[in-house]
């Protein structure tokens, strides 16, 4: 098993890498808006909740946004 070297009193990781990565979750979070029917004012407190979690563990950052987005749509579909 791979054990982390980070201490566990880290701070955690930030949530966006720099301002084009911040700029390409915008875009999921809009992409998602568009096709849920829900704002993305709405959606981004919960898309921002699940990026947490997943940044936390990822190991590969280029995918984030799909996983994401995914989750989040799940996540919105259990709600209707």
């Amino acid at each position: 098993m791979i054990q982390s070297s980070l201490p566990l009193d880290a701070p955690p990781p930030t949530l966006y890498r720099d301002e084009h990565d911040r700029e390409r979750h915008a875009l999921t979070v809009q992409r998602l808006a568009d096709s849920t029917g829900t704002s993305a004012a709405h959606l981004l407190p919960l898309y921002e909740d699940v990026l947490r979690v997943l940044v936390r563990r990822a190991r590969v950052l280029d995918y984030l946004p799909i996983f994401t987005e995914r989750r989040v749509r799940e996540l919105v579909r259990r709600n209707d």
